[in-house]
């Protein structure tokens, strides 16, 4: 996962495919000295906010149909402190809505406050199209329901996910399988923000 923050880009985790196999380090790369260097620190989408790095779920290797390899866990760390460390956030009470566990549950920041949170791979339903939002003031997760299954996207997961002016896109990914091998989604979804209570994401474009 890779953020871009204050004019530095952070990378964070992964599977490096060798002897180490899935990763939770952080390193940091600087533009302006082309240089990269790792931040003392560990512990899967990845997104900033104001000072701060946001960290929800992941796969953590082994059986890609293994449930209890997927994460719901959601951290943070404030780049503005002294020394930088994790922090885990956790529910306020047992009845407090909480996205599922997943891999490549694509992130974005907006309005300097919430973290938007889109689809991604749950091994028990497959692929999902969920839409859910932190308010990092409250420390809510709330799900917004589509108003419409018309023009939701479908369920996938690799998707890009970003705010542009009022809108929050959605783009690409894959979803579902054909012939053994996933498929690739090339439809562009829109979401005028604010989220009312319900909500669609609007089909905007889609490429042949």
């Amino acid at each position: 996962a890779v953020a871009e923050l204050a004019g530095k880009w952070y990378l964070f985790g992964g599977n490096d495919l060798g002897n180490r196999g899935m990763l939770n380090t952080l390193s940091v790369y600087d533009p302006s000295t082309c240089t990269l260097t790792d931040v003392e620190m560990a512990n899967r989408a990845l997104v900033p906010l104001g000072t701060r790095l946001y960290v929800f779920g992941g796969w953590l290797g082994g059986s890609y149909e293994d449930v209890t390899k997927y994460d719901d866990r959601f951290f943070f760390v404030d780049l503005a402190a002294a020394a930088p460390e994790w922090k885990e956030l956790l529910p306020t009470d047992e009845q407090q809505p909480w996205p599922c566990a997943r891999s490549n549950f694509a992130m974005t920041g907006w309005d300097d406050r919430y973290v938007l949170g889109f689809g991604g791979y749950d091994p028990r339903v497959g692929e999902l199209n969920d839409l859910w939002v932190y308010d990092t003031e409250t420390h809510h997760w709330t799900e917004i329901p589509a108003s419409s299954t018309a023009d939701t996207p479908a369920p996938r997961w690799g998707h890009h996910l970003l705010v542009y002016e009022n809108a929050l896109v959605v783009y690409g990914g894959e979803g579902g399988w054909r012939d053994g091998r996933s498929v690739p989604l090339k439809s562009l979804h829109y979401l005028t923000l604010p989220c009312p209570t319900t909500s669609t994401l609007v089909k905007a474009v889609r490429s042949p």
